[in-house]
């Protein structure tokens, strides 16, 4: 038996674990996921047609309108103020004449 996409049919796919990530942490990283190489769909074994493709729309609608990226929020705050460090460090402890 062979694995293939629930949304294009398609037998080229990777299976990973899903992995840590720094909104959720550890929790659900020792599950598995699984890619289809052709259509970028991501579905995890067992996952129906149905349940897979509508996760992959809603994951689509939240990368077009942006509301993907603002669960990094913290990633990028830690990144603003590292640069006004730096910038602060930079103007403030050049040597005056």
């Amino acid at each position: 038996m062979s694995i293939k996409c629930p949304k294009c049919g398609s037998e080229d796919v990777h299976s990973g674990k899903k992995g840590w990530t720094l909104l959720t942490g550890a929790i659900g990283s020792n599950s598995i996921m699984i890619t289809c190489l052709k259509c970028g769909c991501r579905f995890s074994p067992g996952n129906d047609l149905e349940s897979s493709i509508a996760k992959d729309k809603e994951l689509t609608k939240q990368v077009r309108t942006g509301k993907y990226w603002l669960q990094f929020w913290p990633l990028y705050l830690v990144v603003v103020l590292i640069a006004l460090m730096f910038i602060g460090k930079l103007i403030f402890d050049h040597p005056h004449k």
